[in-house]
């Protein structure tokens, strides 16, 4: 259980980074067209960031048609690591149920003293 709990810590750390990155490359931080001509030396189209403009997943900040804040790889990022992040879940869950099992059962063969049940 000890892998999968350090794949789901990893992969969860992982991917809330991941999420932190998009959203504050999402915001710009400072004002939308000041950030793509002073920061990024991209034209702002600003009816083109109207029509397009999200306030949830996928994260995307527009410049224009062509340019956005957001770098290309990062949705598809999160999504590798939400999978990933509910792969260990499940992992976590079927080897803490299995690790169950088995202590349930050492701890009926030391209440019948030692003996398996069963077996007289």
């Amino acid at each position: 259980m000890a892998d999968w709990a350090s794949a789901l810590l990893i992969a969860g750390l992982l991917t809330a980074v991941l999420c932190g990155y998009g959203a504050w490359r999402s915001w710009g931080g400072m004002d939308i067209e000041e950030t793509c001509g002073l920061v990024h030396g991209q034209r702002f189209d600003e009816d083109y960031w109207v029509e397009h403009q999200s306030s949830s997943f996928p994260y995307s900040n527009a410049c224009s048609r062509s340019f956005d804040l957001v770098p290309g790889w990062v949705n598809p990022a999160i999504g590798l690591g939400s999978a990933a992040l509910l792969v260990c879940v499940l992992g976590t869950a079927v080897s803490a149920g299995a690790e169950l099992r088995t202590w349930g059962r050492r701890r009926a063969v030391r209440a019948a003293g030692g003996r398996r049940r069963g077996a007289d």
